[in-house]
């Protein structure tokens, strides 16, 4: 039976309700505590979560029962309970290389594959492939001139109009899939906080500040010469209990932990609520993480961010266990990643390989394991190294990864794994 917390008891409780991966080298380690940071970083755009819910709220409200699974067994999941196929794609990008993927996001439309930047690595170029893996573009335009970026904090996607959008804070940058600029537009808004998050969400490019006092979170749509033409409140914070405030980092603390042109994910570092926003109306409460007691009074003991990504089916969530609450771990036992069954109530915490690396067993086509680099759509994907790639197909003798492997040596580009979502 699925478990539900009826919403108007959440918020007649003052409103409040109880609520991956130790990677095996530092370079994936690394790029795990700059996602967490610059989870950190982005916060202040958000200002903080309150505990009300959206205009469009639901009468019931899953619950991830986050201190149960972390405390449990991990569990093999099958690649079969939420894919039907597994297809690999080796990327071909003519004799050039693809540098540091560990450092690239990913965004996918009908017809092409991205890779631009994370936040604040500015020398990284944008890649644009095929949906088969054939290099279409690439472009890096690092300096101070108009159609030049210097540091980006983020890179958007924008598919209704078939451009890319390079995010400056104050200044925004749109340019062309092939790298040709198009227009840059600079953001002066006094009446709100100082940094900016550039969304593509329902069909339509949105900017998100938090309000000047911090005490609410905006979606705005903004003209071509920056001016605000509406903004619609996402979070109301006025609710927020007192004491919260009292302490600095409060204002600091709100995470995106999942962006998809479909869905933002919002969670509060002290509260329990998952917001949700498809582009439209505020922000509503989706999920509800029953901590237990990895509480610290109002603030959650384990962290969460980094790799985190909801598909139409299932939640994926990183947790860091810090030092701080868990000084008995292992480096290995710090950070797990939790799958959240959204029909089933199901949360369970992933197993692990002998490289601590979490992952679906590949019962599809008897290939190594699965464990998505990125979520879109009906799609999930994977990057994987080249001799990785060989090792595997020799080890798990797989007629699809051999056949790939063949063609492949260890200085080949990654090997891009799609598994088509059910």
């Amino acid at each position: 039976m699925k478990k539900v917390v009826k919403m108007k008891k959440v918020v007649k409780m003052k409103k409040v309700v109880k609520m991956k991966k130790v990677v095996k080298s530092v370079i994936k380690f690394s790029c795990s505590m700059l996602l967490l940071c610059g989870v950190a970083f982005v916060a202040s755009v958000l200002g903080a979560c309150s505990f009300g819910v959206g205009s469009g709220e639901s009468d019931e409200i899953k619950v991830i029962e986050m201190a149960k699974a972390l405390a449990s067994n991990p569990q093999e999941i099958a690649l079969s309970e939420v894919a039907t196929s597994v297809e690999y794609i080796p990327l071909d990008m003519g004799g050039e290389f693809l540098p540091g993927y560990h450092f690239l996001e990913m965004a996918v439309d009908e017809n092409s594959i991205y890779f631009f930047p994370k936040p604040n690595f500015p020398n990284s170029p944008i890649f644009r492939f095929s949906a088969d893996g054939k290099l279409l573009s690439h472009f890096k335009h690092v300096g101070r001139a108009e159609n030049e970026w210097v540091i980006p904090v983020g890179v958007v996607l924008d598919k209704a109009n078939d451009q890319l959008i390079v995010n400056e804070e104050t200044v925004v940058k749109f340019y062309t899939p092939q790298g040709e600029f198009v227009k840059s537009i600079n953001l002066d808004l006094p009446d709100y906080g100082f940094f900016t998050i550039v969304m593509y969400v329902g069909g339509k490019v949105q900017f998100m500040k938090s309000a000047k006092e911090g005490y609410s979170t905006y979606a705005l749509d903004v003209d071509d010469n920056g001016n605000v033409v509406s903004d619609n409140v996402l979070i109301d914070y006025s609710t927020f209990p007192q004491e919260y405030w009292t302490d600095p980092s409060v204002r600091s603390s709100v995470e995106v932990i999942s962006k998809s042109s479909e869905n933002y994910l919002l969670l509060h570092k002290f509260t329990d609520s998952i917001y949700s926003y498809r582009g439209t109306g505020s922000a509503e409460v989706a999920y509800v993480l029953d901590m237990g007691n990895l509480k610290d009074g109002y603030k959650r003991k384990v962290s969460m961010g980094g790799y985190c990504y909801e598909a139409p089916n299932f939640l994926i969530l990183q947790t860091v266990h810090p030092m701080k609450y868990f000084d008995n771990l292992q480096t290995s036992e710090r950070m797990n990643y939790i799958f959240f069954d959204k029909a089933a109530g199901r949360t369970i915490k992933f197993a692990k390989n002998d490289e601590n690396d979490p992952y679906f067993k590949n019962d599809i086509d008897g290939g190594m394991p699965f464990f998505p680099y990125h979520i879109s759509g009906n799609k999930m994907y994977q990057l994987v190294d080249a001799y990785k790639f060989i090792e595997q197909a020799d080890a798990t003798g797989s007629v699809k990864m051999r056949e790939i492997a063949s063609k492949l040596n260890e200085d080949s580009n990654p090997v891009l794994v799609v598994a088509t979502l059910k």
